[in-house]
């Protein structure tokens, strides 16, 4: 009897599953390049936590545009790292705050504005801010004050300002030398150019354009800044007491020109920011009334 052939289906079968096996293998590339364009950049590694570049990004954005060519993206992520070092600290030490406290903080910034509550979402508005992103703000800030007064300004005295930025700097300086921090962003160089350098030398003729001497202190601040506001009142009292200032409001196009032209070299970024021109010292930042006194005599 002649033997039947026998045909071995199966093998057209596993020819068949190459071209499916391709395809599967091409979606799962697809995805995992999907997936590794749509992961933000990473800045920096604080202990295991991500800074990310989009972090960096949308802090430097919310600067001044007139501020923005004194600080790099790279200032702003040095400030992202050591407020993570910070908050870690803080984190380890069971530092908490609460709602009510931060809401408190903001109705207080709110009064002192002199605007509704509806007037002042529009202004954050304006500026590409809302009311959670300045609760997020001000509980970062409260949990860092509420650090720095247990572990090192309790027992100092509060009316030596510089002394209590010292202490502060080498507090900050302790922790991030116990921290693990990988910086990935690169640092542009911090040279002066030769324009800055001349544009320094040249600081005190440059004022004089605008009638301002050279022992007068420049008081840059903001309206709508609540440090500004607390050093106001400090501000009208020293020039009554004869003590000469130029009151530098980010908003006036005037100021804006004088700063540009004659003390970028000089200028954080930041507001409050007192400049004294002959002497080139600056200091950011509130300051109590014999501190401010103290920096104006030496100008």
């Amino acid at each position: 009897m002649a033997k039947k052939r026998i045909k071995r289906k199966y093998k057209r079968k596993s020819r068949n599953l190459l071209p499916i096996a391709a395809v599967i293998c091409i979606i799962i590339i697809i995805i995992l390049l999907i997936n590794l364009l749509s992961t933000p950049s990473v800045a920096a590694i604080v202990n295991g936590e991500k800074i990310t570049e989009k972090e960096v990004d949308d802090y430097y954005d919310r600067i001044p545009e007139q501020f923005q060519q004194f600080i790099t993206k790279y200032d702003i992520l040095e400030q992202l790292i050591n407020e993570k070092v910070l908050l870690q600290e803080a984190s380890k030490q069971n530092i908490t705050v609460t709602d009510d406290e931060i809401n408190t903080i903001i109705n207080n910034v709110i009064q002192q504005s002199g605007l509704t509550k509806k007037e002042f979402e529009q202004r954050l508005k304006e500026q590409d801010l809302t009311m959670e992103k300045m609760f997020e703000y001000y509980k970062t800030q409260l949990t860092i004050t509420k650090l720095l007064n247990k572990t090192i300004l309790s027992n100092m005295n509060s009316s030596d300002q510089y002394a209590l930025t010292q202490a502060v700097q080498l507090y900050l300086e302790q922790l991030k030398a116990n921290s693990e921090i990988k910086i990935f962003m690169t640092n542009p160089s911090t040279e002066l150019t030769t324009n800055a350098i001349a544009q320094m030398s040249a600081v005190e003729n440059c004022i004089s354009n605008y009638n301002i001497t050279k022992d007068t202190i420049i008081f840059i601040h903001s309206n709508y800044c609540p440090h500004c506001q607390k050093m106001i009142p400090i501000v009208q009292e020293l020039e009554q007491e004869g003590y000469s200032f130029y009151w530098a409001e980010t908003s006036d196009q005037e100021a804006n020109e004088m700063m540009n032209n004659c003390l970028s070299s000089l200028m954080t970024g930041y507001v409050p920011q007192f400049i004294c021109p002959a002497t080139k010292e600056e200091h950011t930042g509130e300051m109590s009334k014999e501190d401010l006194r103290e920096f104006a005599e030496s100008c």
